[in-house]
């Protein structure tokens, strides 16, 4: 992952836009990347099992088309599939790297330091 992009608050930003969708009604489900992150997520966000908010990987919800980042099947119109960061950037990593090749990062640039 680009160093940039460290302790941005996406994974906030993520979960708030989850606990939205779930205030008004929709069944939303957040993809992460592996059992040990979702027992992570699970434990991090308990007050998300309240608001029906499930946690799940790619096994889980069985399949999950990582290019359309959607589930392999067909989900019902009020369900909402997010996908943590991650999930993305650890499935995805050869892809993104290449994406990522020739950015630019500041002489100035530093690295947040993990405050978790």
């Amino acid at each position: 992952m680009n160093e940039l992009h460290r302790q941005t608050g996406r994974t906030t930003r993520m979960i708030e836009h989850a606990k939205d969708l779930a205030k008004q009604g929709r069944s939303v489900y957040i993809l992460v990347n592996n059992a040990s992150h979702l027992r992570f997520m699970q434990n991090r966000y308990p007050e998300l099992r309240d608001l029906g908010i499930k946690f799940e990987t790619e096994e889980t919800l069985n399949g999950f088309d990582w290019f359309r980042l959607a589930p392999r099947y067909v989900i019902h119109p009020n369900c909402v599939v997010l996908v943590d960061h991650w999930a993305i950037e650890s499935r995805l990593q050869l892809l993104l790297s290449e994406m990522h090749r020739w950015d630019h990062i500041p002489d100035h640039f530093e690295a947040p330091h993990e405050t978790d």
